[in-house]
């Protein structure tokens, strides 16, 4: 079974899971790419990286998978065969088939890895960086580096950059032309980068970009001399894009990345109360921005020659409200914060998009013309997606989300009233995502509706709707999954026919259902708390527990009630 696949540089990659372990594929690309209707290179099938020759263990999860950009046969890979989410990082040579021997084991890390190189007269230093966990702590608030190659001496593992700050975390990445390695330093409601540019001089010192600022946050890429920034500067709070020109982060110091005090910037997407600018991805003649719109996911499309041209990609039908109940993701994958590979120079942007009622399916959208094509889809035996069907509504004068799905054919005395699973998160500005699970298929198949309330605390109507939801105004997530069960009862089911679920931050929801009422007025007949979060006084006033410190400024603690 093939699990996730992606182009990056010269090859198609993909993973099988047939065995116990994962086995990594590649087919090499033949030429410049431009025919999006056909994503599979025909050539003939190498394995790269067979993790059942490896590994033998009881417990494994795999951690990071990066191919090194400027040597495409060397891979970097980490596995936690414990579960303690330590990982071990190793290095790959495909065409040797063999592990590369490092002086120091590259143990105690976290989820992020990236290559670098550096100059050394005729030769290139080869560099793995990667983050490292605070063994007392129990966060990544460490930054490494490895030589692989032309080390001349430099084999242990160097520490790069401590972040002192225990509510602060960090993290690599690249530009998407790999040019630049970020070095990210982050929290809920900050974030700081070091940058270096690769084929530099030896040992090149990381560089600040732009000022350190409490509740500014920002994401970097590059292209043609430009930085491009997503940020929140200057109350932009569902973000906005500007770009600035590398030399003049280059030959200065401490810069800000205010348009009022920097006239060095320039905006690329301005801000709007309307859409919430999520995510961005670049591409060698365009920048993509995932953006959230009316409540759903949608893509923009900028063309980066002067002046901007934005084409905005829709996936809904304004006429048909129950097509907004969908989810969309970059590349072949289930979330939008997850590590996604693509080639730079591609004409080919590749998603997924799928719905409570449509099994996954992957399509590309050519940079030349917009147009999308299935490239390939899950299929799920003696399942028809006819047989049901999906609502989304608006509750109150707020516009409160609620979406839904039944089988269409379940014969009942009540025949317009159902038994209920509502579901919830509400928290972080996260969004309950409307794609399909298999798991839910048994109880639609049963005659029970399925619900997905999207409570203020979520970012579904931006980030006002999440700001809306925390900190003094947790106390919203709560009313809206009243008012979303207050609708199931009036419009779909009754009292004492709806059982909730929510799982980590959803927990909150349902300690709140069982301690407030709804339980015991007998709307809520059953409760499934997944590894909740229920006690966050008391969890939050332990900082020596993993992560705690992290969540500080995310929901619960503000500048006016710390």
């Amino acid at each position: 079974m093939v699990d996730r696949y992606w182009l990056y540089l010269n090859y198609f990659y993909w993973i099988e899971n047939n065995a116990d372990y994962p086995v990594y594929k590649r087919r090499r690309i033949s030429g410049n790419q431009t025919d999006c209707s056909c994503m599979f290179p025909i050539s003939s099938d190498e394995i790269i990286l067979d993790l059942n020759f490896l590994i033998n263990s009881s417990y494994f999860n795999m951690g990071v998978f990066e191919i090194n950009p400027f040597n495409e046969n060397l891979v970097a890979f980490s596995v936690d065969l414990i579960g303690n989410e330590k990982y071990q990082l190793f290095v790959w040579d495909i065409l040797k088939a063999r592990l590369i021997p490092t002086v120091q084991e590259m143990t105690d890390t976290y989820l992020s890895a990236r290559w670098f190189v550096d100059s050394i007269g005729e030769f290139q230093r080869v560099w793995i960086y990667f983050n490292g966990i605070d063994t007392n702590l129990g966060v990544p608030n460490m930054i490494y580096r490895q030589c692989v190659l032309e080390c001349e001496g430099h084999h242990l593992n160097e520490l790069i950059y401590k972040e002192n700050d225990i509510s602060l975390t960090t993290e690599l990445s690249n530009s998407g032309d790999v040019n630049f390695l970020f070095l990210k330093i982050y929290g809920q409601v900050t974030t700081s980068y070091l940058f270096l540019a690769s084929g530099g001089k030896t040992f090149p010192q990381p560089k600040y970009l732009f000022q350190k600022e409490n509740n500014i946050i920002f994401e970097i890429e590059h292209n043609s001399g430009f930085f491009y920034i997503r940020t929140n500067v200057d109350e932009a709070i569902n973000f906005q894009i500007l770009r600035i020109p590398i030399s003049v982060v280059q030959n200065a110091f401490n810069l800000s990345l205010s348009l009022f005090k920097n006239p060095h910037l320039e905006i690329v997407i301005p801000h709007s109360s309307s859409r919430y600018l999520e995510k961005m991805e670049m591409y060698e003649t365009h920048l993509i921005v995932w953006m959230f719109e009316s409540g759903v996911r949608q893509i923009i499309f900028v063309d980066l020659s002067s002046p901007f041209i934005f084409h905005i990609k829709k996936f809904h039908n304004e006429r048909d409200p129950s097509s907004k109940v969908y989810s969309l993701f970059p590349g072949v994958s289930d979330d939008i914060d997850s590590r996604t590979f693509h080639a730079f120079t591609s004409k080919c942007v590749l998603y997924s998009k799928s719905s409570f009622a449509v099994p996954s399916q992957t399509f590309t959208i050519s940079l030349l013309n917009f147009n999308s094509t299935l490239v390939s889809y899950i299929e799920i035996d003696r399942f028809d997606s006819k047989l049901y069907e999906m609502e989304y509504v608006t509750i109150n004068e707020i516009g409160l989300p609620l979406t839904m799905i039944q089988r269409k054919s379940v014969t009942s005395k009540n025949k317009h009233r159902r038994k209920v699973l509502m579901l919830a998160y509400g928290a972080y500005g996260g969004n309950f995502e409307s794609k399909f699970n298999e798991e839910f298929l048994p109880l639609l198949d049963r005659g029970i509706l399925i619900a997905v309330c999207h409570p203020r605390g979520d970012a579904d109507l931006g980030m006002k709707w999440y700001y809306q939801g925390k900190y003094e105004n947790k106390i919203n997530t709560f009313i809206d999954v009243n008012l979303c069960l207050d609708y199931l009862i009036q419009k779909k089911s009754r009292k004492g026919w709806i059982a909730f679920m929510g799982r980590s931050a959803g927990g909150l929801i349902a300690g709140n259902i069982i301690n407030k009422g709804a339980l015991h007025d007998g709307i809520v007949k059953a409760v499934v708390s997944l590894v909740p979060f229920v006690d966050p006084i008391f969890d939050l006033l332990n900082e020596k527990v993993p992560w705690t410190a992290f969540e500080w400024k995310a929901q619960f603690i503000s500048e006016t009630n710390n």
